[in-house]
């Protein structure tokens, strides 16, 4: 999808953080089903580990913030955002390398988890899509990199389409997506930009680092703006 990306961690990667990534959601898709009796999946059940505002708040249960990432409520839902997340990954990952990928896909999961509790903290959310959007933004500014606008390889048309449907469909976290893409564009930034505007390797990995505590720690913040309704 991004021409030239090879330059930067070679054509030969095997995926292996896109394939782990997809195995681990599936994974708990189907422990998930079984604890809850084949496909007749309850959405209540996943409020355990999802991005919940009042729970995170009143019980501390940061990891929330990642674990959300890696549930889903449906067949459709996980085989859409896996779709994606392979299409989209294959490229960011075999341009970055493993270890790079592996650290931007988790600021864009936090970022969107963030941008969930931000804009509905009382609302119990789940779903990779956060992380896959942040995939876009990424993409978005390796295709500046090279010197090709994001409409070019069809990302432009991907992203609109996708917020279309966020503020179309019902049930969708527009807060989760927005704030997926806002951390990819951030942690494409330090990934493809910084070490050639700095001159030093070690910033993609400081400033991704830097990115994941901001936005653990917005995510925490946003969580405690929630308001009991009785009390």
């Amino acid at each position: 999808m991004v021409q030239g990306q090879a330059a930067f961690a070679g054509a030969n990667s095997q995926l292996y953080v896109t394939k782990a990534i997809i195995g681990l959601n599936v994974l708990v898709f189907v422990l998930t089903l079984n604890t809850n009796g084949g496909l007749g999946l309850k959405f209540s059940a996943l409020q355990d580990w999802s991005t919940f505002g009042p729970l995170i708040d009143l019980d501390g249960s940061w990891w929330r913030l990642i674990t959300g990432g890696f549930l889903h409520s449906g067949p459709i839902h996980i085989g859409m955002n896996m779709y994606i997340l392979w299409m989209l990954g294959k490229s960011v990952e075999r341009s970055l390398g493993p270890v790079r990928y592996a650290s931007l896909y988790m600021t864009a999961l936090l970022a969107g988890s963030m941008g969930a509790l931000v804009a509905a903290p009382d609302a119990a959310t789940v779903g990779a899509s956060g992380a896959v959007f942040g995939l876009v933004g990424a993409l978005a500014i390796a295709q500046r990199a090279h010197g090709r606008s994001m409409w070019a390889g069809g990302i432009g048309s991907l992203l609109l389409i996708n917020l279309v449907i966020s503020l179309t469909v019902p049930n969708i976290s527009i807060g989760g997506h927005v704030g997926g893409f806002l951390g990819g564009l951030a942690a494409g930034w330090m990934m493809y930009e910084a070490p050639r505007t700095t001159g030093k390797k070690w910033t993609d990995f400081a400033g991704t680092a830097g990115l994941a505590v901001v936005f653990l720690i917005g995510g925490l913040w946003a969580a405690t703006t929630w308001v009991d309704p009785i009390f």
